[in-house]
């Protein structure tokens, strides 16, 4: 995985990353070994994903919080896309039209 320069901005953890990139057997690895679903935005990370169902099934089964906004706790990474409307990873399904995503999350 070749992690380019604007990807350092846009990620702020190395979990959010591997959710972004990475193969579904390394999440699983990630998570096995005590990866922390609340640091990061992985939800919203896991929409850019084809098999985002599962990635989002694995999240919320370890706890991450389905209503929390893109940025909420990353302070400078929120000033910075505050025009890009911030909001929970269901908002980031409906932008890009996955629809088993939106499906999935209002269930």
């Amino acid at each position: 995985m070749e992690q380019t320069q604007s990807d350092d901005v846009r990620f702020t953890s190395r979990h959010s990353y591997a959710i972004y990139r990475a193969p579904l057997h390394a999440i699983k690895l990630l998570r096995d070994r005590g990866g922390h679903v609340r640091k990061g935005q992985l939800l919203h990370h896991a929409m850019d994903r084809q098999d985002v169902v599962d990635v989002l099934a694995m999240l919320l089964e370890r706890g991450a919080a389905l209503d929390s906004k893109m940025y909420e706790t990353h302070y400078f990474s929120g000033r910075l896309y505050h025009f890009k409307g911030l909001g929970t990873a269901l908002h980031k399904a409906a932008d890009l039209g996955k629809i088993d995503a939106v499906h999935y999350l209002i269930s």
